[in-house]
């Protein structure tokens, strides 16, 4: 374990089960929490709070004043669309804000820094193949802007890490359980189903995973992951 826990997006679905995860092991979790954010109030009583923004400089140089060597960042920050046109919020914040928490964990050598990504930044491969984690990331091999702005951020931690960032990427697919507040996606296709009210359906598949152990696998990553893995 790692002295101080930093996470970013905290009030998220997976945020939120991280720092609950954390605060089970005893950890010393301090959470980046925008103003006014009306769900700061879900987050345990344990975890310290920092107002801030990752499309903020200032307010990251805050967040990692007392970072060192003994600090943990766990980069769950970030929004997730389907939309076919998300606007420039959403590469402002899974771009931008991911190469602002990077410059912050180089300059205060962080022990460990923990990168969410999305399976969505993963190149799909034809039928029959088997998807893996060791393939080329650029937004030239994804369709649509989130897959575009999560494999571009990914290509940022895989840059830092080769300068010498102790940084681990984990990918995750579709993510449901308890404490969807906001109604994500998945979530509410899920209640629509069972509303008898999704519209239509497609030929294929997703995978779905678990967000408690999502969060588990996330903290595993920090104490086990390699660096540029």
């Amino acid at each position: 374990m790692f002295d101080q826990y930093l996470v970013t997006g905290a009030t998220g679905f997976l945020g939120r089960a991280v720092a609950e995860e954390l605060v089970r092991r005893r950890a010393q979790v301090h959470a980046l929490v925008l103003r006014d954010d009306p769900y700061i109030h879900l987050l345990p009583k344990e975890v310290h709070t920092v107002i801030g923004d990752v499309c903020v400089e200032s307010s990251l140089t805050d967040f990692f004043a007392d970072a060192d060597s003994r600090t943990c960042v766990i980069h769950c920050a970030g929004i997730v669309s389907v939309a076919s046109r998300p606007g420039s919020k959403l590469y402002q914040v899974n771009v931008g804000g991911t190469w602002r928490v990077l410059r912050q964990c180089m300059e205060h050598d962080v022990g460990k820094m923990v990168y969410v990504s999305s399976v969505h930044a993963i190149p799909e491969k034809s039928k029959d193949c088997i998807i893996t984690e060791d393939c080329e990331f650029s937004p030239g091999l994804v369709d649509g802007d989130y897959a575009k702005s999560k494999a571009t951020a990914t290509e940022l931690v895989f840059d830092a890490a080769e300068r010498g960032l102790n940084a681990s990427i984990v990918f995750p697919s579709g993510i449901i359980g308890p404490g969807d507040i906001q109604g994500g996606s998945f979530t509410s296709m899920a209640k629509s189903f069972l509303r008898g009210k999704l519209p239509f359906a497609v030929r294929g598949g997703y995978d779905f995973v678990d967000v408690r152990d999502v969060a588990k696998g996330i903290l595993d990553c920090s104490e086990n992951g390699e660096p540029g893995k």
